[in-house]
């Protein structure tokens, strides 16, 4: 009787690890895990080259993070990126923030709710790279920080749709009352 039951835990791992394998190119391309695993198409795009195996689903959430980091901290502010998700029934809500550490300030990038952790970092990655961006405009913000001995003058840089949005992305996670905006430029559209 134990020995069955070992048989059918092992069989159980087996299918789950069947399950968690994905196409990087599937998920680049506008597909889920879902699609992947129905077609059996394992790219070797998302197989680490030192291990030549497919990575498995918390594996790939980790490299498209990775893939939205680095473009977010190559890009022009030098910011650091972290991701927060949370669940809104059957859908996942993920916020991309950045970090400043020349202010040490967080700022929301974008949010966006899907499927899965791992359709949302696509999202997010397509957003990143300026593939959504047309909804949205360009702003400048200058502000500083209210009670400090060094009241320095901060440039920053947001996409928004509205004024109304971009305040939400500035304030996110913040005391309304420790800043005070100096400047709200809409720049032109390139």
């Amino acid at each position: 009787m134990a020995a069955k039951g070992a048989l059918n835990n092992n069989n159980k791992n087996k299918n789950e690890n069947e399950d968690n394998k994905l196409s990087l190119h599937g998920l680049m391309n506008g597909g889920s895990k879902y699609d992947d695993i129905k077609n059996n198409d394992i790219s070797n795009e998302l197989t680490d080259s030192s291990f030549d195996t497919p990575l498995n689903e918390d594996e790939a959430i980790l490299e498209l993070e990775h893939q939205i980091s680095e473009l977010i901290r190559n890009g022009r502010s030098g910011c650091h990126a972290s991701f927060r998700y949370s669940h809104q029934g059957p859908k996942v809500r993920t916020k991309l923030v950045t970090w400043n550490p020349k202010h040490r300030s967080t700022f929301l990038v974008h949010e966006t709710e899907a499927r899965s952790r791992i359709d949302a970092l696509h999202e997010l990655l397509m957003y990143v790279k300026d593939k959504i961006r047309d909804q949205e405009k360009p702003f400048t913000v200058k502000w500083y920080l209210k009670n400090t001995t060094d009241c320095k003058m901060v440039t920053s840089h947001f996409y928004a749709q509205d004024i109304y949005n971009l305040l939400d992305k500035f304030y996110y996670d913040k005391n309304k009352e420790d800043y005070e905006i100096v400047e709200i430029k809409l720049n032109p559209s390139t």
